[in-house]
């Protein structure tokens, strides 16, 4: 029996891992195209988040146009508790030149900083978005208090 808004595959996912209790709880935030994009209740590491999209035969998710931010902020805005995100962004590869981790593509000019960022230099790696303000930001790549934000191409 399938649950109705999650694709077959999120369930033959859960079915592999072999156990309901090792099933992930997440929702699904919208579906652009052939995108769908979810997001985890838990909180997680960019790099656990890498490994947990992963892990469900998903990957971080890569935002490439602007109905696909839209979709996330009226997601989160939506949310009774407000918790951030992580995106596949990252400038780990080179300092200062934001770049999607799936594909090594730029971010380009889609990104809504927060006023002053991206600022953190060698210490701040990883792109979240915070469910607070909607806006995007550098933060360390071992920032617990985010949710990973998962796509997965239909």
């Amino acid at each position: 029996m399938m649950k109705k808004g999650f694709p077959s595959s999120i369930w033959i996912a859960i079915l592999i891992l072999g156990e309901i209790q090792a099933a992930p709880c997440i929702h699904l935030v919208g579906t652009v195209g052939k995108k769908n994009l979810f997001t985890a209740t838990r909180e997680l590491t960019w790099f656990e988040s890498l490994e947990y999209c992963h892990s469900l035969g998903m990957s971080l998710a890569v935002l490439e146009s602007e109905r696909e931010v839209t979709v996330v902020e009226e997601y989160l805005q939506n949310c009774a508790v407000k918790h951030h995100v992580w995106l596949a962004a990252t400038d780990l590869f080179k300092e200062g030149t934001f770049t999607w981790m799936n594909t090594g593509n730029p971010v380009g000019t889609l990104p809504r900083w927060l006023n002053g960022q991206p600022d953190g230099g060698l210490r701040q790696n990883c792109v979240l978005i915070n469910g607070s303000t909607l806006k995007w930001e550098d933060q360390s790549c071992s920032f617990i208090y985010c949710r990973p934000l998962c796509q997965l191409l239909s």
